[in-house]
């Protein structure tokens, strides 16, 4: 039987982190590196998605009028005992700056994922 490894913790924070990141940085292809090729979200912006470049293409065409900076703020990451699987709890705060049109206008979303 194995045990959890507590660098998994990292790992799981830093892929967290590369998420904001590549929205921030609209490096969308850096994705790639945050999900599996198999996954599936739901978006309130984009419905169901499956596929990491569906993922990336519906962020990208949501992210580009405006400037963003996404912060992590709480967090809690629970590892399974087999050291298998994980569940994580972080929430951050994405502010959106407007670009053209929008210029001037700013939102603020907070989201627990």
């Amino acid at each position: 039987m194995t045990s959890p490894n507590p660098f998994d913790i990292f790992a799981i924070q830093n892929t967290i982190a590369l998420y904001c990141l590549a929205l921030d940085t609209k490096d969308f292809a850096r994705l790639h590196h945050v999900f599996t090729p198999d996954v599936e979200t739901i978006y309130p912006f984009g419905g169901k998605r499956e596929g990491v470049q569906s993922v990336a293409d519906a962020i990208q065409k949501r992210l580009s009028p405006v400037t963003s900076q996404h912060a992590l703020t709480t967090q809690h990451i629970l590892l399974s005992p087999d050291g298998h699987s994980a569940l994580a709890t972080t929430y951050f705060t994405g502010i959106h700056f407007g670009k053209g049109k929008w210029e001037g206008k700013e939102v603020t979303v907070s989201l627990s994922t």
